[in-house]
């Protein structure tokens, strides 16, 4: 009885291990490295297009930690958001915002927000030419061909 109440626990974990791996985030950099410029990471596996809309998460690791108010003892060192972005028109908006304790998305969530994505459409910002969002723009908008690895 036992035998065969740990085969079944043995292959319902390799089946949850398989399952949990198909998910797994694909993170790219596109800019920097975290050490003495803001590190800039893509998670090329989350990209959504619906006509000119694109959806991606981003990674920014900054390479100092932030304060997070005026005068508080929590600091940030990284920041993961959730980007809509116009491909057609060159804007964006950030749907979502997490703010982490430590490097790359790591350690305690120390703040999140959260905008309706309707609403998010009509709060969309220009691109500025030569910026990371541009960069992140190029690479959610493009065809897989062109995306870093």
């Amino acid at each position: 009885m036992k035998k065969l109440y740990f085969k079944k626990l043995t292959c319902l974990l390799g089946i949850f291990s398989v399952s949990v791996n198909s998910y797994a985030a694909d993170w790219a950099i596109l800019d920097g490295n975290g050490k003495n410029s803001n590190l800039i990471e893509m998670d090329m596996s989350s990209i959504q297009q619906v006509a000119s809309i694109a959806k991606s998460w981003v990674k920014v690791t900054y390479p100092k930690p932030i304060e997070m108010l005026q005068g508080s003892k929590d600091k940030y060192y990284s920041v993961m958001y959730r980007m809509m972005m116009d491909c057609k028109n060159g804007r964006y908006v950030f749907s979502t915002s997490i703010l982490y304790s430590q490097p790359r998305g790591r350690g305690e969530v120390l703040g999140s927000t959260k905008l309706n994505e309707r609403e998010a459409v009509y709060q969309m910002k220009d691109i500025a030419p030569d910026t990371v969002a541009g960069v992140i723009l190029h690479y959610a908008c493009s065809p897989a061909s062109t995306k870093p690895s």
